[in-house]
């Protein structure tokens, strides 16, 4: 079971080729459970409105039947993920990392992930 990072999903829905082969493999194998984040749809949200991602609009705009096409299930993010995230070793400061951190500790997820900070996390598995 895994859970995508958010710049995992974006990739994913519009740019697949940047995604390693291994992360490619196990997000398409029918076997594996993946989970995307009430996080996911939040930080997507923020970075279009604030013009930092205008190329989200067409997956904002089919998230949820998107999800569903992938086979995805959504995970929302609990007081528990919540109060999980003061107990991180790192010091990475991002909000929607941490949370998607906590979320894969409490529900013992691997994180599918490029980004060298949540890779530093030692409390969680990440792979890319």
């Amino acid at each position: 079971m895994y859970l995508l990072d958010t710049h995992t999903l974006f990739w994913l829905d519009t740019d697949p080729k940047r995604l390693s082969a291994t992360a490619l493999s196990l997000i398409k194998d029918k076997q594996n459970i993946i989970y995307t984040s009430s996080i996911n749809a939040w930080e997507l949200s923020i970075k279009f409105r604030l013009g930092k991602l205008p190329s989200a609009k067409p997956l904002l705009t089919s998230y949820h039947s998107s999800l569903a096409r992938y086979g995805f299930r959504e995970l929302s993010f609990t007081s528990h993920h919540a109060l999980a995230e003061q107990t991180l070793s790192s010091e990475h400061k991002d909000p929607f990392d941490r949370g998607l951190v906590a979320q894969a500790l409490i529900e013992n997820l691997g994180l599918i992930s490029n980004d060298p900070l949540i890779q530093g996390f030692t409390e969680i598995k990440t792979i890319w």
